[in-house]
């Protein structure tokens, strides 16, 4: 008998509490001005398999990207997103190393077939994005 009314409780408590937990939807409360800093690491380790030869390869990069709130009102947030720091290493078949750090974006890499690759990593390293929000937190404009 007890068991069975516990088991009536622990059912009736974890139904509500879950209606309820429905209910409550959270967002970040963003006011003007404040900065926001996020931090990424990527890390990759693969092995590819050629003629029963194992040929490795790693890449690792490391992101700091800023998110500043530039307007806030009842119905939409606005911020700008710019990256703070990038830094891109790779290691290629044969102990080879190539790095790219965004503290010192001209310098030639260290294999001059993947100078294209170093230009584009330098372009997107400076790309700002504005970015709007509305009331519910869905994208509205993204630019």
């Amino acid at each position: 008998m007890l068991a069975r009314i516990s088991l009536t409780l622990i059912f009736l408590c974890s139904t509500t509490f879950a209606a309820t937990a429905e209910d409550v939807i959270l967002y970040p409360d963003y006011k003007k001005g404040d900065s926001h800093f996020y931090e990424a690491t990527v890390e990759i380790k693969q092995t590819l398999t050629l003629n029963g030869m194992n040929i490795e390869t790693a890449v690792s990069t490391l992101e700091e990207r800023q998110l500043d709130v530039t307007k806030k009102s009842e119905t939409a947030t606005s911020f700008e997103l710019k990256t703070n720091r990038m830094q891109f290493d790779m290691t290629l078949p044969g102990g080879v190393t190539v790095s790219f750090d965004l503290e010192n974006p001209d310098r030639e890499p260290q294999v001059p077939q993947l100078k294209p690759l170093f230009e584009l990593l330098k372009v997107v390293s400076k790309l700002s994005a504005s970015l709007e929000l509305n009331a519910s937190s869905e994208i509205e404009e993204l630019a």
